[in-house]
């Protein structure tokens, strides 16, 4: 469960890595006197490779902004969420959570509902734990605007919370510093008030 991504495979098998090492180290020995400096260009193409790429990733964050994932709006999240009074900070979406806790140090009272609500089906400990996060008029709730987010939790979420007789009280949309929408704080209040 390390994630879908190429870089979490890389970093959970590393021995391609090493077997391409150990092939050039011995490749360079055969090559005798030039294979030094045969390595050293292979290196130096590969490191001015690497500053490139990092370059255009660069590049295009500053033309562009970071992915949805990756966003500067967490600053002013982090900023605004430290002033609003909560019991609890329920993150909603995947990626909110851990942007937060180091941001304040790990002094805001966060808790993460997505992995409990994502679920295709909801156990009855499942259903149990949702109401009880629901039924907390403490809970201050951060989840993505639907263009930013990342996975539909929020959604099911609020079903939930409609069927139990609450619904959502939007507090503020922080946006990115392009001005995208980006994080929406709310709170659940009941549906008669």
């Amino acid at each position: 469960e390390a994630g879908g991504s190429v870089h979490h495979t890389i970093l959970l098998w590393p021995l391609p890595h090493l077997i391409v090492a150990i092939s050039l180290a011995a490749a360079s020995k055969r090559l005798g006197k030039a294979g030094k400096p045969v390595m050293w260009a292979v290196l130096g193409v590969l490191a001015i490779s690497g500053i490139l790429l990092t370059d255009e990733y660069y590049t295009r964050m500053r033309r562009n902004g970071g992915s949805e994932s990756w966003t500067d709006a967490i600053f002013r999240l982090n900023t605004y969420v430290a002033k609003v009074p909560a019991k609890s900070v329920v993150s909603m979406d995947w990626g909110i959570l851990e942007g937060l806790r180091f941001l304040s140090y790990g002094k805001l009272p966060l808790v993460g509902a997505d992995g409990r609500i994502s679920k295709p089906e909801l156990s009855a400990e499942d259903r149990e734990v949702a109401t009880q996060i629901v039924s907390d008029s403490g809970n201050l709730y951060i989840a993505h605007t639907k263009e930013a987010q990342i996975f539909p939790v929020n959604e099911k979420f609020l079903k939930l919370a409609a069927g139990l007789g609450y619904r959502r009280d939007s507090v503020a949309v922080i946006a990115d510093s392009f001005g995208r929408p980006t994080f929406e704080v709310y709170r659940l209040v009941r549906a008669s008030q």
